[in-house]
């Protein structure tokens, strides 16, 4: 049985759940009424259907839409040691007054929490800085071990466990519903097929690879940055002349090699001048 709940303004007005399909910015609201009084709930998407989705058929999947708000930071999704999925409304608390909470029994459960983008629910089109792209450089440039290199013919073999396999799998689909979402392309056409994940995949390696201390959330973070810098190139999204989008997942993206890659969206050498972090990169085309 749903909960009664309070929405406030800023609900509609967040730039980051608005950047998202209806859909999911409704399931948002949804979401709401259906965690606990802790914000926890069962992430199990019929159950989650059921709830929020009752007597609607969605162009989305369940799964897509939670993973489009674990990219804002809206949620985080985990697995327990029983093997079920669960989920927690991070900032739940924050913002809703329960009077005589019950407390959750999913909060007591061992749940393993995936790796999320390290972006926040308050995440906007221009949070890359102005100017000549220092700033961001700077914050880039720390991800990154002091003897990275860049040569394309090295290839990383990552020490994989069951675990780390899974943690790179979420970070995949997670960076890919980002994407699909900055981008505007339709989740409902734009899928993260297996060619996609793979590239997606030896991508992440690389990222990886050059993060320091090796960290995944610092991979991650990388990638978020190529992301975030591709959806605001205004010669990507059309403003050429063949007035064209490039904004394709493995073609524009993640590029032929590390070393494009590193130059097309990481070297904020690229983003500077009068046009700002808007500035179109040098290079042109994919």
């Amino acid at each position: 049985m749903g909960r009664i709940r309070t929405i406030k303004p800023e609900f509609t007005h967040n730039e980051a759940l608005s950047a998202l399909p209806a859909e999911t910015h409704l399931c948002a609201a949804g979401l709401l009424t259906y965690a606990d009084d802790e914000g926890y709930f069962n992430a199990n998407p019929g159950l989650v259907k059921a709830a929020v989705f009752p007597i609607r058929e969605t162009s989305l999947s369940i799964h897509d839409m939670l993973a489009q708000l674990a990219a804002t930071g809206f949620v985080r999704l985990g697995t327990a040691t029983n093997g079920k999925r669960y989920g927690q409304i991070v900032k739940f608390t924050e913002h809703q007054r329960v009077n005589r909470p019950t407390a959750s029994k999913i909060k007591m459960l061992n749940i393993t929490w995936e790796q999320s983008l390290p972006i926040h629910a308050e995440l906007t089109a221009d949070s890359l800085p102005e100017g000549n792209g220092k700033e961001r450089n700077t914050d880039v440039s720390e991800l990154f071990t002091e003897n990275s290199t860049n040569d394309p013919e090295q290839t990383f073999q990552l020490e994989s466990n069951e675990k780390e396999s899974d943690d790179l799998e979420s970070a995949i689909e997670t960076l890919f519903s980002f994407f699909v979402a900055k981008t505007k392309k339709d989740p409902a056409r734009y899928r993260l097929t297996p060619k996609r994940k793979a590239k997606g995949h030896a991508r992440l390696k690389q990222c990886l690879k050059e993060a320091k201390d090796g960290e995944l959330a610092a991979a991650v973070e990388i990638m978020t940055v190529a992301i975030e810098r591709l959806a605001m190139s205004p010669f990507h999204n059309g403003q050429n002349k063949d007035s064209r989008s490039y904004t394709d997942w493995e073609t524009h993206l993640l590029r032929r090699d590390w070393d494009e890659f590193y130059a097309m969206w990481l070297d904020d050498s690229r983003y500077g001048g009068a046009g700002g972090s808007n500035s179109q990169p040098a290079g042109g085309v994919a």
